[in-house]
């Protein structure tokens, strides 16, 4: 027997309550046991948030939440969603779920209330084709969906409740909804695209399901609480409540990493070392001293309060935090990190082993909501001379490692709790609050970079006889790049490339490669001059790792308050890519990106000043891991010579990844369904003309030997690795433009490195693409024609 109807559910004929306080979900819970945020009404920034959560429980379903009146609509369709608006998915209504609740992945251990591996399958935003209320009502709501893998209309609709015993309606059967795609641009067969199988990973981190499962970054105690703290392994009654004074536990400085699999290993966290300290509802900030730093850090100790904690004592530490992610010591702190967790409601946790106190502090924490300002430290277990390098390569200060079994502020001969500083780079000084900053001895040789290579640094005013300043153009032979790096003003710590302060331009963001901030920033002022007139006026995405490659990297589609002046804003009213985009209109723009850590440049296939009018056409050719280059080149001329044959000239440039693309460009004359249509029906000609080499088909599996012809970098809000970007792969590899007769062995499609710049710029002294903006030519009817029918035939 299922369950019975959410509360909000509405009787047939009868209006939904939507102002519905999530009784249901709050029945539910026990808040004096449970880790769960409360069911408290809420908003997020849209205000028309959607989440899919894929969730591996007794059955693996997925859970679809929809944002209205404070909370999140939600209902499981068993099989997921699909764009086949022939196959119309179960969807059962469950209780609503608060807004805080959609951002949750990770494991909710067995056992526990809904014990299982939870992934956030997609996200983004939708919007109710009329009056959601009454489409609820009514039985029949119909609605947009922008995510990341979701797009276009679809709708919910109740299925028709069978008679009961009794001869009324209602009972299980009313919980029963269809989820469908509606026949839109989107819309797409099961046996083309199945998308629960072709894109099975996390929006969110990419990992799948499995991965999410071995891992232990994420795990909600939906059952753990304050009546279980007493189970805890060590745990002791306490007969007088809180210590009157409590100095935080700090590490033994040691000169070699632990191994093994009994240590947890944390970044070293630069800030002030703090006590929270929660009694009789009163939340206290405390200097290691005990002195009170609760009135200057308010904000902070308000955010605090969300812990779902009677009383406890907290170990954390104090910092404040850039727009890059960076810790910085120029601005009041803003940030507080939890640490340790030696006293909780009534319990002496001090002889409970760590790995325990950190997980009954990642459940606190869990529940607390989603305060920017309150974040949990999290560890890597094992793999500490690996977690190490990784490091020290980021620009971390050190590494803490401490015993998994330890108990609190141990120091036994074992040093349970240690920390190896990472070795100060030649020329920089370690700060304590400000991080590594240039010493004296740094200005004397400030053009020279990390692995001793003259980086062309000077300062203020200094220029060698026939240098250029920067922002000064700087072309090669032919029109291409100099080779050199462009110059930059050094004023103390003052770096600039183009007239864009760098900070802390010494951060290394390819490790492997020993590039840091500042090369970037000056490969993208030297390429400026070639790689602008491909993405001003473009609305853009970027891929942001603000620890550098190897980090943790972010999708930024929209702008925030964080965005640099140099970037221009730009908002799409409506439709795909909604919302307030960035343009990097010229080479301050470029550099301004490498001022935010961006690995990677994407751009639309439009231009703002003619939005519903794309001007080029691409072709991803995505290969399998077992096709060899010569295939893929093989592939790239394949299309070129479809095209050819429609009168279509095109160019082809390297992805940096594996790949290339195969470009054509266009008057803004044609729509974006031409567009999507045209490259749909060429890649669907060429995978049927050679089912063994090619595939239209976006699902992975059974196309290792193939390579996809991805069309769907055509459809309105796509976009594609921009001419000239750098790409989030090792040794910083480039997307660069190709001549057609020069593609081969030298031209893979990783061949072409930011460090090497200096030898491929040379050997490519006219531009291959110098006749792409000379091109004038439409996709005309006659061309769309023939594409469907080259698709159609046998």
């Amino acid at each position: 027997m299922l369950p019975p109807p959410p509360s909000w559910y509405p009787p047939p004929g009868k209006p939904a309550n939507l102002a519905m306080s999530l009784g249901e979900y709050n029945r539910k819970r026990n808040f004096t046991k449970t880790a769960e945020p409360p069911g408290r009404p809420g908003t997020s920034a849209s205000g028309r948030s959607f989440v899919i959560q894929k969730h591996a429980a007794t059955r693996l379903h997925y859970d679809f939440r929809l944002e209205l009146d404070g909370a999140l609509k939600s209902w499981s369709v068993p099989k997921g969603p699909s764009f086949d608006p022939s196959a119309k998915r179960l969807a059962v209504a469950v209780e609503d779920h608060p807004i805080d609740y959609g951002g949750f992945e990770g494991i909710i251990p067995k056992g526990e209330y809904g014990g299982g591996t939870v992934l956030i399958w997609d996200r983004g935003t939708w919007s109710p084709v009329g009056d959601a209320a009454a489409g609820l009502a009514a039985g029949h709501l119909k609605f947009d969906m922008e995510g990341e893998k979701l797009h276009g209309r679809w709708a919910l609709v109740r299925l028709k409740a069978r008679p009961n015993r009794r001869g009324g309606r209602g009972g299980d059967d009313d919980r029963n909804w269809l989820l469908v795609k509606d026949r839109d641009e989107h819309a797409r067969p099961e046996a083309e695209l199945d998308i629960t199988a072709a894109r099975p990973e996390s929006v969110v981190t990419g990992r799948d399901l499995p991965a999410i499962a071995a891992a232990t970054d994420s795990v909600w105690h939906s059952n753990r609480g304050r009546d279980d703290v007493g189970a805890l392994p060590g745990a002791k009654k306490t007969k007088t409540g809180l210590p009157a004074k409590h100095r935080p536990a700090a590490p033994t400085v040691a000169r070699k990493v632990p191994s093994g699999d009994g240590w947890l290993h944390e970044i070293e966290i630069a800030g002030d070392r703090v006590v929270v300290r929660i009694s009789g509802g009163r939340v206290r900030i405390l200097a290691p001293d005990g002195s009170d730093r609760t009135d200057e850090l308010a904000a902070l100790a308000q955010a605090a309060r969300g812990l779902p904690a009677n009383e406890a004592l907290i170990d954390g530490v104090l910092t404040a935090l850039g727009p890059d992610g960076r810790t910085r010591g120029d601005v009041p702190p803003d940030v507080l990190y939890l640490l340790d967790l030696p006293f909780l409601d009534g319990y002496d946790l001090r002889a409970t082993p760590l790995v325990e106190r950190k997980r009954a502090l990642a459940a606190l924490f869990a529940s607390a909501g989603r305060a920017p300002s309150l974040r949990f430290a999290d560890h890597v277990v094992g793999q500490g001379a690996e977690t190490y390098a990784a490091a020290c390569g980021l620009g971390a200060r050190g590494l803490v490692s401490k015993r998994a079994d330890g108990a609190y502020g141990t120091r036994a001969k074992a040093k349970a709790s240690r920390v190896v500083r990472c070795p100060v780079r030649a020329g920089m000084k370690g700060d304590r609050e400000n991080g590594p900053e240039r010493s004296s001895s740094a200005k004397k040789q400030a053009g020279k970079s990390p692995a001793g290579k003259d980086r062309g640094e000077k300062s203020a005013g200094e220029k060698s006889a026939g240098e250029k300043s920067a922002g000064e153009k700087s072309a090669g032979k032919g029109g291409q790049p100099r080779a050199t790096p462009t110059t930059h003003r050094h004023d103390g710590r003052d770096v600039r490339v183009a007239g864009v302060k760098l900070t802390h331009p010494e951060r290394v963001l390819y490790a492997d490669a020993g590039l840091t901030k500042l090369d970037l920033a000056q490969y993208y002022a030297d390429v400026a001059d070639f790689m602008v007139p491909y993405v001003e006026d473009r609305p853009l995405t970027l891929v942001r790792s603000p620890d550098g490659f190897g980090g943790q990297q972010f999708y930024v589609r929209h702008a925030g308050v964080w965005a640099p002046r140099e970037l221009r804003q730009f908002k799409i009213a409506s439709g795909t890519g909604s919302g307030t985009t960035m343009i990097a209109d010229d080479v301050a723009g470029l550099v301004a990106l490498a001022q935010m850590n961006v690995l990677e440049i994407h751009a639309w296939n439009a231009r703002t000043a003619n939005l519903e009018a794309p001007d080029r056409v691409v072709f991803d050719l995505d290969p399998g891991p077992r096709v060899s280059w010569d295939v893929i080149v093989e592939g790239a001329l394949r299309v070129r010579a479809i095209l050819e044959r429609l009168d279509l000239a095109s160019f082809v440039k390297t992805t940096g990844s594996k790949g290339l693309h195969v470009v054509v460009p266009l008057e803004p004359k044609a729509s974006w369904n031409d567009t999507i249509a045209f490259s749909r029906d060429i890649a669907r000609a060429l995978a049927r003309s050679e089912p063994s080499r090619y595939s239209a088909d976006l699902a992975k599996a059974g196309r290792e030997d193939k390579i996809f012809i991805d069309y769907l970098r055509n459809r309105r809000g796509a976009t594609s690795i921009s001419i000239y970007s750098t790409r989030a792969r090792p040794r910083a590899s480039v997307s660069v433009p190709v001549a057609w007769d020069a593609l081969g062995p030298d031209t893979r499609s990783d061949a072409f490195h930011v460090g090497d710049r200096a030898g491929w710029l040379e050997r490519r002294r006219r531009d291959p693409w110098a006749g792409f903006a000379r091109t004038r030519q439409q996709l005309l009817p006659r061309h769309l024609a023939a594409a469907a029918a080259v698709a159609a035939a046998r």
